[in-house]
């Protein structure tokens, strides 16, 4: 969510507006079946909530997937005093958060290391031929050589995200930009390299005949001191 402005409306009855750029997708989930979540939130909280009708976000965003344009539709929440203004924002938050969380994931952020690191990928590719290797492996298992990533292609995952629309993307793009400059540059200025130890192979889910994903496991060496860690968790947030 971005493009927030609160202002009075001035005017015989006063009151103030509230305006959130919120992602399209989420509109439906807003309003609710047959309006009754947006009814609810309305009359909880006192206020009026205008949600773009969908030809009207349409227009407002044509074109935006080529030049990667913010979007030009708001959802305005309308109401007599600032504080129910805020309380129906607060709704309109964890809402969003909610439905959010239940969409697949569409980005992730990812440091990459098999385009950087000839012996990651020479030793990924070892690890691959010895795998394929066993015969009953592959007869078994369905393993085969596209099982496997491109060595030039491996990364570290630190987040996965739902980004919903070209709006979100520039917002998520604005917002690493602008860690590194604000953040980590002053965490690694006059600092070692970072030291990584990439060891055995783990997964996700509790049953190994399920498996989709098999990932290395990676820990920080000690002389680095933690700031790995560090850079993780700030770009994690």
């Amino acid at each position: 969510m971005e493009g927030e402005e609160l202002k009075s409306n001035g005017g015989r009855n006063g009151g103030f507006s509230l305006k959130l750029r919120i992602c399209p997708v989420f509109y439906p989930f807003i309003i609710g079946k047959r309006g009754i979540t947006k009814g609810n939130i309305e009359s909880e909280t006192r206020t009026r909530i205008t949600v773009p009708r969908e030809n009207d976000n349409f227009r407002n965003n044509a074109g935006n997937n080529n030049n990667g344009g913010g979007g030009g539709s708001f959802i305005t929440i309308t109401g007599a005093d600032r504080h129910s203004l805020l309380k129906a924002k607060r709704r309109l938050d964890a809402l969003i958060v909610s439905f959010r969380n239940r969409q697949s994931l569409t980005h992730f952020v990812a440091i990459p290391i098999g385009s950087t690191n000839e012996q990651i990928r020479s030793r990924f590719e070892a690890f691959k031929t010895a795998v394929l290797s066993i015969v009953n492996h592959s007869k078994t298992t369905n393993i085969f050589e596209s099982t496997f990533q491109s060595a030039a292609r491996l990364h570290l995952t630190l987040r996965a995200l739902y980004l919903g629309d070209a709006a979100e993307r520039k917002q998520a793009t604005s917002i690493l930009q602008a860690l590194k400059t604000e953040v980590l540059d002053g965490l690694m200025k006059g600092k070692k390299p970072v030291k990584l130890r990439m060891k055995g192979l783990d997964y996700m889910n509790d049953d190994p005949s399920e498996v989709r994903v098999l990932f290395a496991k990676v820990e920080e060496t000690e002389e680095s001191g933690g700031l790995f860690k560090e850079i993780v968790n700030r770009t994690f947030d």
